[in-house]
């Protein structure tokens, strides 16, 4: 008899996505819309596992079988009562069935997105959960941000700052929560996050960015990381773009990747 991990290659796996389909509304206003997306994503998966007889004689293999599938919708509206304000909110439900324990299963929703946006005249603020990108990979957080833009000729400055509870990589959730029953000896209080960002734009879509950002728990009772990203992008290649990062670890002084 072989384990079950030693067959995964030869489990039988489907999945089914739908969308995205795209869901457009406006009303009679001109001001005023929506705009999102809707993607269905269905799995099935069998692989043998252990099975003990009855009569506690040999232990034998059977196939368990599982699946599940998620059903993902994004929505963006504007035109809420108040110039340059939005609402972006990306939602996510789970269900599953069968014998195998997927990841998350016990996770029935999610709110991936859920902020409030105004944008004024070189001006951007962010409100809820909110996620970003950069050398330092996806950060997550329930907070505030706010960016201000100072354009030039052909070249242009934009400041961000940014803060809140910090949450979990690919899980938004709190970090405190989504860790638990994971690791040993997580404190029982949120994180929090803070950092800031500076940009610069210049010709031949070319950009560079320099990112910081610090986090720790709640309580003061310790670090959880402290990391600084460069960020290059160019254009002047012609079709060819070109993308390079790199980031800095204060806590360990070393260079992260």
């Amino acid at each position: 008899m072989r384990p079950a991990v030693g067959v995964l290659g030869a489990a039988l796996a489907m999945a089914v996505s739908v969308g995205p389909a795209m869901l457009g509304a406006s009303s009679s206003l001109a001001a005023q819309g929506t705009r999102g997306w809707a993607t269905t994503t269905a799995r099935y998966l069998e692989l043998p596992g252990p099975v003990r007889d009855p009569s506690g004689g040999a232990v034998g293999t059977d196939l368990l079988g599982g699946w599940t599938g998620t059903q993902d919708v994004a929505l963006t509206a504007w035109g809420l009562g108040m110039r340059g304000l939005s609402v972006t909110t990306l939602l996510r439900a789970r269900v599953d069935g069968g014998s195998l324990a997927w990841p998350r299963a016990d996770d029935g929703f999610d709110a991936m997105l859920l902020y409030a946006q105004l944008d004024g005249a070189g001006w951007r603020i962010r409100a809820g959960r909110q996620e970003t990108a950069s050398g330092l990979g996806f950060s997550a957080f329930d907070g505030a941000a706010l960016r201000v833009s100072v354009a030039g000729v052909g070249t242009g400055l934009s400041f961000e700052a940014f803060g809140g509870r910090s949450l979990a990589r690919g899980l938004s959730e709190p970090r405190n929560e989504a860790l638990r029953g994971l690791e040993d000896f997580v404190p029982d209080t949120d994180a929090w996050i803070v950092g800031g960002a500076v940009e610069a734009r210049m010709a031949g879509a070319t950009s560079a960015s320099v990112r910081y950002q610090r986090e720790i728990w709640s309580d003061r009772s310790g670090l959880i990381s402290e990391r600084a990203a460069v960020d290059v992008r160019t254009g002047v290649f012609g079709p060819v773009r070109v993308t390079g990062s790199a980031d800095w670890d204060f806590a360990f002084a070393r260079v992260g990747k």
